[in-house]
């Protein structure tokens, strides 16, 4: 594939068997919503799947955020994959942020969230997809769609339950309340935190013990601990017409309205 690559808000790089994928929008906080990065993102994942020297792929965010997941002035504004009918939204996310989600949960290769930072909305959502997740002591997380008036439309309302169980998946979920690092790692979303500095040493190390392994029972394990996962493009082709729907709503606009007016508060 490639050795080092800097590309529409991503940085790509493989070494031994590992690919690392940092988002580089820390300016917008990695929202993954908008194009050229989701599409972008989606196509990497798809040319590492197909990479048979590649085993592991790392993702991870540069700034204070791992991925703030949508764009909030987008939703607000109804522009990109937020305009149009409600039609026109349904498919954004079935051929856009789900396609995303979808295959790095199915790709053949083990994935590792390094959770940099925040990780909010649709950017805990990217983070679920992936097998493994560890994050910085200071990183917080939370399913807050329903505080804008949504719901988790990614994915999160299949991959949530499966991380912490349903009863504290549905408290999550109908709370919008954002949780620490610590939190996360007891109840099981997260496998181990760590100091900010040592983040991404320690992804690599547990990368290259399981590039170290050998390549085709590593993907049949992969496989089996996927085999269910065509539920989960029934759930979200589900959730799709359910957030499209729900975009257009008037609790959705006045929450929106609500943001934006506390934002400028601060």
């Amino acid at each position: 594939m490639y050795d080092s690559l800097n590309l529409n808000g991503l940085v790509i790089q493989c070494d031994a068997g590992i690919a690392t994928i940092t988002l580089n929008q820390p300016e917008k906080r990695n929202v993954i919503s908008d194009d050229p990065i989701l599409s972008e993102l989606t196509k990497v994942f798809e040319l590492l799947d197909t990479d048979e020297s590649i085993s592991v792929v790392i993702l991870t965010g540069s700034g204070s955020a791992f991925s703030a997941g949508g764009n909030i002035e987008k939703m607000y504004n109804r522009e990109g994959m937020f305009s149009g009918s409600t039609d026109s939204i349904e498919s954004e996310y079935i051929f856009g942020i789900q396609k995303l989600i979808a295959g790095i949960f199915c790709s053949r290769k083990v994935t590792i969230a390094a959770i940099n930072g925040h990780a909010i909305g649709a950017g805990l959502d990217l983070a679920l997809a992936c097998d493994l997740r560890l994050a910085s002591r200071d990183a917080k997380l939370g399913a807050t769609f329903l505080n804008l008036g949504l719901i988790p439309g990614d994915g999160g309302s299949w991959l949530l339950p499966r991380s912490v169980g349903w009863q504290k998946a549905s408290e999550l979920i109908f709370t919008g309340r954002i949780i620490s690092a610590d939190e996360a790692l007891e109840m099981g979303m997260l496998l181990s935190i760590h100091d900010s500095n040592e983040l991404l040493e320690e992804a690599s190390s547990l990368a290259n013990l399981i590039a170290s392994k050998p390549k085709l029972a590593l993907t049949y394990a992969k496989e089996l601990l996927r085999l269910n996962s065509f539920e989960l493009k029934a759930n979200m082709s589900k959730a799709a017409l359910m957030q499209a729907v729900l975009h257009a709503s008037d609790e959705h606009r006045q929450l929106l309205s609500k943001f934006f007016e506390e934002r400028k508060l601060k």
